[in-house]
């Protein structure tokens, strides 16, 4: 199974299903399902949703797989897609650049550890998943 390791507290709206498109710098041809895991790195405190709320600390699990997701596109990234990459604060005076990676379909499983790596990478797949409850 193909794995994308992405930061918290990112990875964590991408499998609550918020985040609908994740930036990236290069692009890939593959579509189809894929493990959203979080990397080792810790997220900064106080991160803060579009409405002020905070996001809860207990929930943004590092190291480890989170979810699954269909990657459905890739494409030229747009300043259309700011908001749903959740990226408002891209410098206006900044051309926008790299790809979106269209996710749909979140679906949150019971966190596994995991360590991640770079790029699109293949899971082992005797690795247990199941959807959370």
């Amino acid at each position: 199974m193909r794995a994308l390791t992405v930061r918290q507290p990112w990875a964590f709206l991408i499998v609550e299903g918020e985040k609908k498109i994740e930036w990236r710098s290069w692009a890939t041809k593959y579509r189809g399902q894929i493990v959203i895991t979080s990397s080792a790195r810790k997220p900064p405190a106080g991160c803060l949703l579009w409405d002020d709320e905070p996001l809860p600390q207990e929930k943004l699990i590092c190291s480890a797989a989170l979810g699954l997701v269909n990657l459905v596109d890739c494409r030229p990234f747009t300043a259309d897609d700011l908001h749903d990459a959740f990226m408002a604060d891209w410098p206006e005076e900044e051309p926008v650049s790299g790809y979106a990676w269209v996710l749909e379909n979140a679906r949150k499983i019971e966190p596994v550890p995991v360590k991640g790596k770079l790029n699109l990478w293949r899971m082992d797949d005797s690795i247990s998943l199941s959807l959370a409850k």
